[in-house]
């Protein structure tokens, strides 16, 4: 039974913050799901033709509509859940040609595995296939906010990226990359892919520095690549924002100053000096050192969430009115039929991991995993299933089940995994790692953006992103 009526509610008042405010009271995920049903066919009458077409529209509500559900799911602690990812984690390639200590690809990690030990990282080469991002595509990237191409390969080595970038962003999706940068590749094709976020991953400003944590990396190649990314920028006036990330050991501090100067000089729009997490264990020779010049560094305005959405991107969204036509017309309370979600009671009030209910990660091996941790061949049990099982819904396998009972019912989770030889490592995780796309500072900014005033005030963006009852671990 519905608790809350959308069928006469004024302009003036703010449906979503009213509902985000019942989230308590509907445990059953059948009676919120035609809620949420009956919100949107509210927020379509409402948005009438202030958004820049139909299309646009029916996208964005099922945007809400979908973060709605995520929350409530998040909220009751269920494990089986209705919503998509709000995030993608992708990695378009499982390849890359340096060796960074802590990396799986380190020199370490291969001469580990050469060997035959038995707890090495679990992570297969190759790049990510366009048909396998075409599944992603279908079953995911309209309900994101965020696609997020980097984890542990060189994303620019898969020459299919920008066609990737450029399908994500038809569905409004906030597009982010990180790359060494030291290697060559078509400039033009990714500043014109309509990425919004490129981070450089480049320690140092000269080879001795830059190749002592960056293995195999070439500086000279690396500045080459700076300069002709903000060359490609000015010339195709993209809105691209390049943002130099700079890890700080005892080998480079010296050159943290030079890279300041460097970065200003080309214009590069953003440094970003930051400590990493301690390698020592795999090359005791490079210690992590704290710069005096730690934190972020802007030259330029970040313009990728301000103004209009570019009329390619519009273009883009267009051409797929159809796809999005039939996921608005579906409704979440037959989703829930669709995709087997069973009703659970509510098991609000304990810890959890928000990862488990707002992402999805894909490697170039067609895994799905929880976060951005790396899966071994013992201890870390992080593939929970394969875009590759038939008729099987990626985001509710039996481990992204089990990873969440563990923080909404810790005795239904032993029970339920009881006799298992490998359990879900969620279960031992010491702490989860930051999200890329953080829902409380980065979604906002794009709700604003893609929203314009037309649906959306500060309450509600406010009650969407800044969920009660979200203790983590």
């Amino acid at each position: 039974m519905a608790i809350l009526d959308f069928g006469t509610t004024l302009m003036d008042t703010d449906e979503i913050a009213k509902i985000v405010g019942a989230i308590p009271a509907y445990p059953g995920k059948i009676s919120f799901a035609r809620d949420v049903d009956a919100l949107s066919r509210s927020l379509y009458k409402r948005a009438g033709s202030r958004y820049p077409s139909k299309t646009y529209t029916k996208l964005i509500i099922l945007k809400l509509a979908n973060l709605l559900l995520a929350q409530h799911a998040a909220y009751h602690r269920h494990s089986s859940i209705l919503a998509r990812p709000i995030q993608l984690l992708i990695d378009p390639a499982n390849t890359c040609q340096l060796q960074c200590p802590g990396c799986v690809h380190s020199r370490t990690a291969a001469e580990m595995k050469k060997a035959g030990a038995d707890n090495v990282f679990d992570w297969p080469d190759g790049n990510m296939a366009p048909e396998t991002f075409d599944t992603i595509e279908n079953q995911f990237v309209p309900y994101a906010f965020a696609s997020v191409f980097f984890n542990y390969g060189e994303p620019l080595i898969n020459k299919h990226f920008p066609d990737m970038v450029r399908q994500a962003g038809a569905y409004l999706n906030y597009t982010w990359t990180s790359t060494n940068l030291s290697l060559s590749f078509d400039v033009d094709d990714v500043v014109s892919s309509g990425l919004d976020l490129i981070t450089l991953s480049i320690d140092g400003t000269s080879q001795q520095t830059l190749e002592r944590y960056r293995q195999r990396a070439k500086w000279d190649l690396c500045l080459e690549n700076m300069k002709k990314l903000v060359e490609a920028k000015r010339r195709l006036q993209s809105r691209i924002f390049i943002c130099w990330q700079f890890l700080t050991f005892e080998h480079n501090l010296h050159e943290v100053s030079q890279a300041l100067d460097l970065a200003k000089e080309i214009g590069i729009d953003c440094v970003h000096v930051a400590r990493p997490f301690d390698v020592s264990s795999y090359d005791p020779d490079i210690k992590v050192a704290v710069s005096p010049y730690e934190g972020w560094h802007n030259f330029n305005p970040d313009q990728t969430r301000a103004g209009l959405v570019p009329k390619e991107q519009l273009a883009a969204l267009e051409a797929r009115s159809e796809k999005i036509d039939a996921l608005f017309d579906e409704t979440w309370e037959h989703r829930i039929q669709r995709f087997g979600i069973e009703e659970e009671e509510s098991r609000a009030g304990g810890p959890t991991c928000n990862w488990l209910y707002q992402n999805i990660t894909f490697d170039a091996a067609k895994r799905t995993m929880p976060c951005c941790g790396a899966p071994t061949t013992r201890n870390v049990h992080l593939a929970f299933g394969s875009l590759d099982q038939a008729n099987v819904d990626v985001v509710n396998t039996k481990d992204a089940k089990l990873s969440r009972l563990f923080f909404g019912d810790r005795d239904a989770f032993h029970e339920k995994a009881k006799g298992s030889e490998r359990v879900t490592y969620c279960a031992n995780c010491p702490a989860p790692p930051p999200d890329q796309f953080d829902r409380e500072t980065n979604l906002p900014v794009s709700l604003f953006y893609l929203d314009a005033g037309v649906l959306l005030t500060p309450e509600s963006i406010g009650s969407l992103t800044k969920w009660s009852n979200a203790k983590t671990i």
